[in-house]
C-alpha cells in the first residue's frame, strides 16, 4: 500500500474506535460484574494487554516488517502465521457483526422506533462501503477532521452533568469485591484490542511515529473511558447501573440548557452518529485488510462489498440484541482478550527459539 498517515491521524482513528466504547453497550457489559466499580475495569484492562502490546512493538522493530500479518508469517511461517492472522481477523469481524446489530438496535430503540431495521442496515451498508472504498489514507484524514467536534461535544456533555453527580455513589469502592472486578478487568482486555489491529498500519508510519501515535491514543482513551464510566456510576444509582442498556443515551436525556433548551439529546445523537459510522467504516476496512493479507490478496477493495454485506446480513439476522451483547458479545470479548494476550507471547518465544532476534 502506498498510502501514508500521520501520527495525529492514527491518534484520531484510535479515539474514534476505542473511544466510542464509552457510548455503546460496553459500559453495560462491564457493569454486570463491576457494578459501581466499573470505572476501574478500563484501567485493569489496559494494564492487562500492555505487556503483550509492548512485546509486539519490540518484534516489529527487531524484524522490520510492514504489518501484523507479515510479522506472523515471518515468525511462524506462511501457514501457521496465516492461522494466527485469521484469528485476529475473526476477533475484529465477529465483534463488528455483533457491534453492528447492537448499534442499529440502539438507534432504533432510542430515536427511530418506527423505522424498520432493514432500512437502517441498508444505510450502514451504503455508508460503510462508500467510506471504506476511499482508502485508509482518506479515512484517516476524515477521522482527524471530525475528531475535534466529537470530543468537544463529549466534553460539553460532562460539563452539563457536573451539577447532578453524586460522588458518594462511588462507594463501596470495589463494588461487590476486589477479586471479581480484577477478573472482569482482565477478561475485558479486548476493549483495547483495536490497538493490535492498527499494527496493520505499522509500515505506513514507521516504528517511531507508530509508537508515538499508539502511546498518545492509548493514554487518552484510557483516561476518557475511565472518566465516562465514573460519570455513569456517580450519575445513576449504583443499584441500577448494571441494568441500564444505553448509559450514554440515557444520560443525555437528563441534560438541558436553561428552561428554553430542553430535549437536546438529539444534538448529541447527531455527533454520536458521525462517530458510529466512522467506527463502522474503520472496522470494515481493517477486517477486510487483515483477511486479504492472510490470503495474500494485494488488491482487496473488491472484497469490501461481500465483507460489508455479510456483516450487515448477519447483524440483521440476529435477534434479541441486548441478550446478544450481554452474553455473546461479552464472551467474544473474553476470547479475543486471550488471543491478544497469548499470541504476542508465543511469537516472542518462537522468534527466540528460531534465533530471529539476534543482533
Amino acid at each position: 500500500m502506498k498510502e501514508k498517515i500521520s501520527v495525529r491521524e492514527l491518534v484520531a482513528l484510535i479515539l474514534l474506535t476505542v473511544g466510542t466504547k464509552l457510548a455503546d453497550m460496553t459500559p453495560t457489559i462491564v457493569a454486570q460484574v463491576g457494578k459501581n466499580a466499573m470505572w476501574m475495569v478500563p484501567i485493569i484492562s489496559f494494564l492487562t494487554l500492555l505487556p503483550s502490546f509492548l512485546i509486539l512493538l519490540y518484534l516489529f522493530r527487531k524484524l522490520e516488517v510492514e504489518n501484523l500479518v507479515e510479522l506472523l508469517k515471518k515468525i511462524c511461517g506462511k501457514y501457521i502465521g496465516g492461522i494466527f492472522g485469521f484469528l485476529f481477523f475473526l476477533c475484529i469481524y465477529v465483534l463488528t457483526i455483533v457491534d453492528t446489530n447492537s448499534y442499529v438496535n440502539e438507534l432504533t430503540a432510542m430515536y427511530y422506533p418506527k423505522s424498520p431495521e432493514l432500512f437502517i442496515f441498508i444505510i450502514v451498508f451504503i455508508v460503510g462501503l462508500w467510506g471504506a472504498k476511499k482508502g485508509f489514507g482518506l479515512i484517516s484524514s476524515i477521522a482527524w477532521m471530525l475528531l475535534p467536534y466529537i470530543k468537544v461535544i463529549a466534553t460539553f456533555l460532562i460539563v452539563l452533568l457536573l451539577g447532578d453527580l453524586v460522588w458518594l455513589r462511588i462507594f463501596p469502592l470495589w463494588g461487590d469485591g476486589f477479586v471479581p472486578v480484577l477478573i472482569e478487568g482482565i477478561k475485558k482486555g479486548s476493549i483495547y484490542g483495536d490497538l493490535f489491529l492498527y499494527t496493520m498500519a505499522y509500515g505506513l508510519l514507521g516504528h517511531k511515529s507508530f509508537t508515538k501515535g499508539v502511546s498518545i491514543g492509548g493514554v487518552i482513551v484510557l483516561i476518557e473511558l475511565t472518566l465516562f464510566y465514573l460519570v455513569y456510576v456517580v450519575f445513576f444509582d449504583y443499584k441500577s447501573i448494571d441494568s441500564i442498556a444505553y448509559a450514554f443515551h440515557e444520560i443525555t436525556q437528563y441534560v438541558s440548557i436553561g428552561t428554553f433548551f430542553t430535549n437536546i439529546e438529539v444534538f448529541f445523537m447527531a455527533f454520536w452518529l458521525l462517530a458510529t459510522f466512522m467506527r463502522f467504516i474503520i472496522y470494515f476496512y481493517l477486517s477486510t485488510w487483515i483477511f486479504a493479507a492472510v490470503f495474500s490478496i494485494k488488491n482487496f477493495r473488491p472484497l469490501l462489498v461481500p465483507m460489508i454485506f455479510i456483516a450487515c446480513m448477519f447483524g440483521l439476522w440476529m435477534d434479541e440484541p441486548i441478550r446478544n451483547v450481554l452474553v455473546h458479545f461479552s464472551l467474544v470479548m473474553d476470547l479475543s482478550t486471550a488471543v491478544y494476550f497469548i499470541i504476542p507471547l508465543l511469537l516472542l518465544a518462537i522468534a527466540k527459539f528460531r534465533g530471529q532476534l539476534k543482533g
